[in-house]
């Protein structure tokens, strides 16, 4: 019972947190192309959605094994000491990952704006 209450809390805590942070990653790094068309954000949103629910979840999974490992109330620091630059790494493989997860399919079906030409180059597929 515990674990399905858990889940749900997980759940709301996505639905009101990360949705919102999927479309704005999705604003931001296609710019322009966005407003190409409902299908296109919706299946960009979905799929940013998706990928962020597993990242969230592996945040999650991390902290958890760290508190399971780490279960005095003495050793909140080591917990931190060791969350804070673990969780530092899996953000920026999951941003550097959604960089990577949008731009390839909008080299195929999306028309950049002129701004896509000011892009860094390692962010081109």
């Amino acid at each position: 019972m515990t674990v399905q209450r858990n889940l749900w809390k997980e759940v709301k805590v996505y639905l009101w947190v990360m949705v919102p942070y999927a479309l704005f990653m999705n604003i931001l790094i296609q710019g322009g192309c966005i407003l190409q068309g409902w299908a296109f954000l919706g299946i960009n949103f979905l799929g940013t959605a998706m990928y962020l629910f597993l990242v969230y979840m592996l945040f999650v999974d991390v902290a958890a094994r760290i508190r399971n490992r780490y279960q005095k109330v003495s050793d909140l620091f080591q917990r931190v000491i060791i969350l804070l630059p673990v969780n530092y790494a899996i953000n920026v493989l999951a941003i550097y990952g959604i960089y990577f997860y949008i731009r390839v399919p909008m080299v195929f079906f999306a028309n950049p704006s002129p701004a896509w030409k000011d892009t860094p180059s390692f962010l081109h597929a």
